[in-house]
Formats: C-alpha cells, sequence, structure tokens
C-alpha cells in the first residue's frame, strides 16, 4: 500500500462531490462594455490567480479586484471587480484576454463572470449549485468553453456532480466526475481532471465533460514504494500533450518527471528522464510550461531549489535560487519573455507574489 506524501494528502482533503458548470462560448457580446477605473495599488492582497498574457502583460486576482501590470510585476494598478462580488473563488485567463472567474456574491449565491479585456471589465452570469458550495475552481478552453467545478460542503471522496449551462436556464444534463481536482479542457470536447483519494489519478473526456474514462499515466519502476501527484497537463494539439508527474519516495525524494502522449490522452509515456528535487516536501511541485511544451521549470516547495528543460524534459538543468521563501503553490513564466515569471508562496492564509526577471536564480516581492 502506498503511504501518503503531504502532496497526496493535501488533494485527499479536498477530494468530493464536483458540480461542473458548463458555460456557454465566451462571446464578446456576453462580456461588460464599461471598464472600471484603475488606482494604484500599496501593499500585496490574497493572490487567487496570476496570468500573463501573450504580450506580457501580468494578471493577477485577488478577492475583489484584479492586478494588472505592463512593467513585468514591478508596479500594479487595480481594477475592482463588479459590487456584487463578495470574493473571487478562483479565474482563468486565455492569451487573448478573455476570462471566467467563479465567485460569492454579496448576497450569498454563487456567480460567473466574463471579462474580454484581463479582468478591466466583466459581465455576472449567475449560476445555481443544487447545494452549498465549500470551494469553486474554474476552467477554460483556448476556443472560448468555459467550465466550473465546485466542492458541496456535504461532499467526500468520489461522490458525483451534475453538469449545468450558462446562462443557467436549468440543469443541461446529470453528469458525474470520478474525484474533486482541477478540471482543464483543451477544446469544448477534449478535457482533463487530474486528483482522486491521493492525488494520483487522471481521467480524460471527450464529450465536454459528458462522460470521463482513466488516463493512464505511466507508473514508476518502485511504484509500491512511492506516492505520485499528477499535475495539469498541457496539450499542443488536440492529439500531443504533456503533464508533469511528482512522486516521494519512501526517504522523503523527491522527483520530477514529465510524461508525453500523441493519442490526446488515451496513453501517456516518459519524456525524457526524471530529476530529482531537493527541499522537502508541499502542496505538490508548481509547473510551468511554455505555449510549445518544450520548456518546463519546476520549483521545489520550499523554493531552495529550481530545474528547467527546454526539450520536453529530456534533458534538465538545475538552477540556483535565491530570495524565493518557501509554501511556492503556483509559478507562471511570461511566453514574451521567458526570464519574466511570477511564484505565489502560501502560509496559512496568507499568500505572497514574487517575481524574477534572470529566469528564476533571483526573486523579490512583488510591487503592489
Amino acid at each position: 500500500m502506498r503511504r501518503p506524501s503531504t502532496s497526496a494528502s493535501v488533494l485527499a482533503a479536498v477530494a468530493a462531490t464536483v458540480v461542473v458548470i458548463a458555460a456557454t462560448q465566451l462571446a464578446k457580446s456576453h462580456l461588460g462594455a464599461s471598464a472600471s477605473t484603475s488606482a494604484p495599488v500599496t501593499g500585496q492582497p490574497t493572490i487567487k490567480r496570476v496570468h500573463f498574457a501573450a504580450d506580457g502583460t501580468l494578471v493577477a486576482v485577488g478577492p475583489t479586484a484584479t492586478y494588472v501590470s505592463s512593467d513585468q510585476g514591478s508596479h500594479f494598478a487595480s481594477n475592482p471587480l463588479p459590487a456584487s462580488v463578495a470574493t473571487v473563488a478562483d479565474a482563468e485567463f486565455s492569451a487573448d484576454g478573455h476570462g471566467l472567474a467563479v465567485a460569492a456574491t454579496t448576497s450569498g449565491a454563487l456567480a460567473t463572470y466574463l471579462t474580454a479585456d484581463n479582468g478591466k471589465s466583466w459581465r455576472q452570469m449567475p449560476i445555481t449549485p443544487t447545494e452549498a458550495v465549500s470551494e469553486a475552481t474554474v476552467a477554460l478552453s483556448p476556443d472560448g468553453s468555459g467550465w466550473v467545478a465546485a466542492r458541496n460542503v456535504s461532499s467526500s471522496n468520489f461522490s458525483f456532480g451534475e453538469l449545468f449551462s450558462i446562462p443557467n436556464t436549468g440543469p443541461a444534463a446529470h453528469q458525474t466526475l470520478p474525484g474533486f481536482g482541477r478540471v482543464r479542457f483543451f477544446s469544448s470536447t477534449l478535457g482533463f481532471v487530474a486528483g482522486g483519494a491521493d492525488g494520483d489519478h487522471l481521467w480524460r473526456t471527450t464529450d465536454g465533460g459528458g462522460s470521463w474514462v482513466p488516463s493512464p499515466l505511466v507508473v514508476p519502476a518502485d511504484a509500491a514504494a512511492t506516492t505520485q501527484a499528477v499535475g495539469d497537463p498541457t496539450m499542443l494539439r488536440p492529439e500531443q500533450g504533456y503533464i508533469p508527474v511528482t512522486t516521494l519516495d519512501e526517504g522523503g525524494r523527491i522527483t520530477f518527471a514529465v510524461e508525453k502522449t500523441n493519442d490526446g490522452g488515451a496513453s501517456w509515456s516518459a519524456s525524457g528522464s526524471p530529476v530529482a528535487l531537493s527541499g522537502g516536501i508541499g502542496p505538490g511541485v508548481p509547473v510551468a510550461s511554455d505555449v510549445s511544451g518544450s520548456a518546463w521549470t519546476a520549483i521545489a516547495p520550499d523554493g531552495s531549489s529550481l530545474v528547467r528543460s527546454v526539450d520536453g524534459g529530456t534533458t534538465w538543468t538545475k538552477v540556483p535560487v535565491r530570495g524565493l521563501s518557501g509554501g511556492v503553490v503556483d509559478t507562471r513564466f511570461s511566453a514574451a519573455n521567458t526570464q519574466v515569471g511570477v511564484a505565489t508562496t502560501m502560509d496559512g492564509t496568507t499568500t505572497v507574489l514574487w517575481r524574477t526577471v534572470d529566469g528564476g536564480q533571483h526573486w523579490s516581492t512583488a510591487a503592489f
């Protein structure tokens, strides 16, 4: 029997009933037209999500506002979300500035918000889960289709979910997910969810979430002595993609590897050799990849080490890290300039956004 790692335990704690709300296409006619007034920001807000636009613009999402930087995170301007937002749960953006957020409203309801300008203006679209929600995440595909996964308060491991359409005209269908986790979609039909009780399973859908089947990953040779945690996949084309996989052996050694698929996730194979990461255990290994799937950056959870590959995970280079604290939970690098990146750390409920302009060698806190 596998021993649960800290990363697996964290995933197990949130494995639960999922309600999946299928959004309509994020057409421009559905988006708000009026932009809010930007204002300087002092201090750091709680960061829910970060995103680099295609031109290098950095967008950070807080509980009640978005923060936009055009100078690689040196300075941010705030754009308040609609007054109906009590707190944002999650948000996702596409390269062209379209985005989808899910938030609790001031009236106690759950709603989605759509943007076409990197969060400067939003349009609200209500959703109606069947019961109270304790957690919600979003997925946005390149073609503009959107989904929201919500964890019900009464949920338990491996419970089922439902499928709703947006605008909310009643349930489009009652569908299921095999376990709670972040849902990722790469078209209106192809999607994945990674999670399960130990965070080591991957499932695939080819019908927009109507049905899910296992997407088998490569099992490490010493699988009996390791715990595996699956990250978010990156699909370059409908048939070709990559996924990061982290393992923890009984001696506490963290190993990171990239797997690849050439059949749309029906099967996976190793892409190069695994690389060891020093620096303790955290809630998974934060990973960033470029749009081509060739450049990967992985940061140890305690922020002490970083490894990078520019050939799809075939070979790896270790990069010394200075200035970054522990508790790293997310990292992103700009497609416009791969030397520029951000990382989010968490200490309890406190988040801090860090920035680098030299490929991750040196980090400093972002100035809000």
